[in-house]
């Protein structure tokens, strides 16, 4: 009975934990302490004492085991069979909780010699009430809250933290410096940005070039597609193979030669026209072996017109060697026929202008007096019509106006002193009228004046005629019969000869 009673006294202590278990009935309106002591009694033994509160079922069971430690002396177990079998179940649990609660060390010690003896104990009364299954306490606070309200603070101490680390690991620190090189970028090869020769758009190029050749040509020239300027400019930006770019320097006077060329033309030239298609290197080739014209002086090429190369190499025209500025621009009898293109007062540089022997028609242009380089314009042999502009008096270097065999009109006008250099002046065959003024007498370099054949008047001036004691050689005029009516009088020895 000792064993007995010190038994049941650990299982109370250990199913108290820290010697309290709180436990709530199942109104949820009150909760009770049941607290186990260790005393004394008469005979020295353990009591177990019971605080004064309602009883409960639970109680009634408590109850029934201690009458069983305190009264019974002879283990008499003739009752217990039908109580257990009421009360299995909570055997089971109870059984269970004392597994859990002592370790076979603790059971050694107060002398329970295997783990059937609880149940064999509480079959010996059959008198012990059924007990409605108890929870097992729970050993800490429930995490969960009380839905019902608390009258009271509950009397047991709040069970210390959990001193166990929580199981989450902690963040780690941020590290100072970055664990990994960020991603330099997509991993894909990007397309590269077109590239453009001249660094600009075939359009922005177009429209550079435009603006360029504004400043040189009139935009009503441009009206007609078939105009030479538009044929030019079209070559110039779309089939020039050696594709110019807008601030290149040479790109007027290259757009100046192809004007030239259109407007004098140049696919019906004897020699030196440009190719059939000057994309094909055969076609190219055969214009070149076809061109054999050469300046007469300095250094020029026979390449045929409008090829891939420089302006200055096509046949038939030279540049100054240093300055690469168009210098000569030569041709007899190669069937050069339109008109004149104003667009050559471009060319600062030129000195020769050579067109003789061709079908060239149209007027002068008064731009060719802008030229102040210019020292030869030799176009006899044409169909020019038209007067001689004023303008072309101010050409004061030009050294030979010849423009025989043409069909100028019109006088000559007394500004032709300002030709100061002049050293020969053909006019005739042309359909001049009114008289040679005596301001030709002015020009002390002549070395040769023809008047002859047109529809000029009056005597020869004296002024004119005292040039043959000094260098002028030739002097020409209508003196032959003085019954036609254009006869200019013009005795011997001043004119040379008489038509």
């Amino acid at each position: 009975m000792r064993r007995v009673a010190i038994g049941l006294g650990m299982l109370a202590a250990a199913t108290t934990s820290t010697d309290t278990a709180t436990r709530t009935n199942n109104n949820g309106s009150a909760k009770h302490s049941l607290r186990m002591r260790r005393g004394e009694n008469g005979d020295g033994g353990p009591v177990d004492l019971l605080r004064e509160r309602p009883a409960t079922a639970i109680d009634t069971t408590y109850s029934g085991i201690d009458a069983k430690i305190n009264g019974s002396s002879g283990g008499n177990n003739s009752g217990m069979p039908a109580a257990a079998a009421r009360v299995s179940n909570s055997n089971k649990v109870m059984n269970a909780k004392l597994h859990k609660r002592l370790n076979i060390d603790e059971r050694d010690s107060v002398g329970i010699e295997d783990d059937g003896y609880w149940d064999r104990f509480l079959q010996t009364d059959n008198s012990i009430p059924t007990p409605n299954p108890t929870p097992a306490p729970t050993p800490r606070p429930t995490p969960s809250p009380t839905p019902a309200p608390v009258p009271r603070p509950t009397p047991s101490p709040t069970p210390a933290p959990n001193p166990l680390p929580t199981t989450f690991p902690p963040t780690p620190l941020p590290t100072a410096l970055p664990t990994a090189s960020p991603t330099p970028g997509p991993t894909f090869p990007l397309t590269p940005a077109p590239t453009f020769r001249c660094d600009i758009t075939p359009e922005e190029r177009a429209e550079r070039i435009t603006v360029e050749i504004l400043k040189v040509s009139n935009a009503a020239d441009f009206v007609d597609p078939s105009s030479p300027q538009s044929q030019s400019i079209t070559w110039l930006i779309e089939e020039d193979a050696l594709y110019l770019c807008p601030a290149d320097p040479t790109l007027v006077q290259r757009y100046v030669m192809a004007v030239f060329y259109f407007s004098t033309d140049g696919p019906n030239w004897i020699q030196c026209s440009a190719p059939d298609d000057l994309s094909d290197p055969a076609s190219v080739a055969a214009a070149n072996a076809a061109c054999s014209l050469e300046v007469e002086i300095g250094e020029g090429g026979t390449d045929a017109w409008l090829t891939a190369v420089s302006e200055c190499n096509w046949g038939g025209v030279a540049c100054e060697p240093d300055s690469n500025e168009m210098d000569r621009i030569e041709f007899e009898k190669n069937n050069l026929a339109g008109t004149i293109p104003r667009e050559l007062q471009e060319l600062q540089g030129l000195r020769f202008l050579h067109m003789e022997e061709g079908r060239t028609g149209g007027t002068i242009p008064p731009e060719l007096g802008n030229l102040q380089n210019l020292l030869e314009i030799d176009m006899n042999f044409n169909a020019l019509t038209g007067s001689i502009p004023a303008n072309m008096y101010n050409s004061a270097n030009l050294l030979e106006f010849d423009m025989n065999d043409n069909s100028l009109s019109g006088s000559i006008s007394p500004d032709i002193q300002k030709l100061a250099k002049l050293t020969f002046l053909q006019l005739h065959r042309n359909q001049l009228t009114g008289s040679i003024p005596p301001e030709v007498g002015n020009l002390d370099s002549l070395i040769v004046a023809t008047f002859d054949t047109n529809f000029l008047q009056d005597p020869m001036p004296e002024e004119v005629c005292l040039l043959r004691a000094g260098l002028l050689r030739t002097l020409t005029a209508d003196c032959l019969d003085p019954e036609d009516p254009f006869y200019v009088e013009c005795s011997s020895p001043c004119c040379t000869q008489c038509f």
